[in-house]
């Protein structure tokens, strides 16, 4: 009897470790060699090849099978340098910059800081879906500059944006519904802004991302505990926006607790840290991940948190507030608050604006990959079940059921 070739050593070369990689994918998803290359125009026999390591991987076919074998980045990151999409690496050949210093560095902390830019402002508006593929990315050139800077500054501006990419990561992956995967992104992102001595960073990472996620597993003291740093962190980058949003935060988790005077307490800070902002006080910019906090996000952190203290009517005036004064990019947070509005409307038995709240926030949803979002109006609807029977709730499954959305 004929022996089964023995599988390709990953170790070997880089081509084998990703010829690996994709063959445990693809048996993963219980795919053929031909119904893969069927998904990803080529043909089966080449992806063979690939997977033994005979063929090189050109840098579309490494993207198409990435989002075929739905590897959230992973073939990405195990491609051969020669196989890795050219929009992942940054416009230089990374040996190059071997001792050039903040001349070569620095131009390329501020691309990846851009690219970072776009990338929330995809997740603000659609969610994770695709991007965080790209994020995750993102890393290979950051590692890269990493171990490229020479000087102490150098090292920090690369350590500070390593945080930053693992911290959207972090971000993203919890919009996903990937706790673990989401807290170990948040703890190396907190890590590295920390070895970095940036404190507005580590503040930022603390609150409104890791303490944000914590509390909303309902860990309310370990998310009391974060924020309660981040607060401490945020004072001492003298940014008081920064401070305002993670003192914000920290009084949803009050609100979530019950405890009414520390909530209410800690928004009345936040509101005057947010003035003294305005009246350019902070002694540092704001940096861009900062412009989700406003006026209206902090009314929108009140609403919730007047929501989760069982004050229905004032909930809906700080909702409303948020709801007419929102930047229309933060599509997610206004589209979340809209259903926290809708709720307040269902505690007091007013179903005609909460249905209207639901549609409104089902349209603005339209395309939207955030399983977060998508969860919560999957929720909103099943509170409706006690007035299914009702005019008001049957007039909006119709709308919703009709596929005019």
């Amino acid at each position: 009897m004929a022996q089964r070739p023995a599988k390709l050593d990953p170790s070997m070369s880089s081509a084998a470790y990703f010829g690996a990689r994709l063959r445990d994918l693809r048996v993963k998803r219980k795919l053929s060699l031909a119904a893969l290359g069927s998904l990803v125009h080529v043909s089966g026999d080449l992806l063979a090849k690939i997977e033994k390591a005979q063929r090189r991987v050109s840098p579309e076919l490494v993207q198409a099978l990435d989002v075929a074998l739905q590897a959230d980045g992973e073939l990405i990151h195990s491609a051969p340098a020669d196989g890795l999409p050219r929009e992942v690496l940054l416009p230089m050949e990374f040996p190059s910059v071997l001792g050039k210093g903040a001349a070569v560095v620095d131009p390329a902390i501020d691309g990846l800081r851009e690219m970072l830019r776009g990338l929330r402002q995809v997740d603000h508006a659609l969610g994770s879906g695709p991007a965080l593929a790209i994020v995750k990315a993102q890393l290979l050139a950051a590692e890269t500059i990493l171990n490229t800077a020479r000087s102490s500054m150098a090292r920090r501006s690369a350590l500070a944006v390593v945080a930053e990419i693992h911290q959207l990561a972090g971000w993203m992956h919890f919009d996903r519904g990937e706790v673990a995967e989401a807290e170990t992104a948040f703890s190396r992102a907190r890590t590295l802004s920390e070895e970095s001595g940036d404190p507005a960073l580590a503040a930022y990472i603390l609150g409104p991302s890791h303490g944000f996620m914590t509390a909303s597993v309902g860990h309310l003291s370990v998310a009391r505990e974060q924020c309660r740093i981040g607060v401490a962190a945020a004072r001492r980058s003298g940014n008081h926006r920064l401070t305002g949003f993670v003192l914000a935060i920290a009084a949803r988790v009050e609100a979530k607790a019950g405890e009414r005077r520390a909530c209410l307490s800690m928004l009345d800070a936040a509101a005057t840290e947010l003035d003294l902002a305005s009246a350019g006080a902070s002694s540092s910019p704001d940096p861009d991940w900062l412009s989700v906090f406003d006026d209206a996000a902090l009314a929108g952190h009140r609403g919730s948190c007047l929501l989760d203290l069982q004050s229905p009517h004032a909930a809906i005036i700080s909702l409303t507030t948020q709801d007419e004064t929102a930047d229309g990019l933060f599509v997610r947070n206004r589209v979340i608050w809209q259903l926290d509005r809708c709720d307040a409307y269902l505690k007091l038995g007013d179903l005609e604006p909460a249905c209207e709240d639901l549609w409104g926030a089902w349209e603005a949803s339209t395309g939207t990959t955030s399983i977060r979002l998508t969860h919560r109006l999957a929720t909103s609807l099943n509170k409706l079940v006690p007035w299914q029977n009702t005019r008001e709730v049957k007039n909006l499954r119709a709308r919703v059921l009709d596929g005019s959305v």
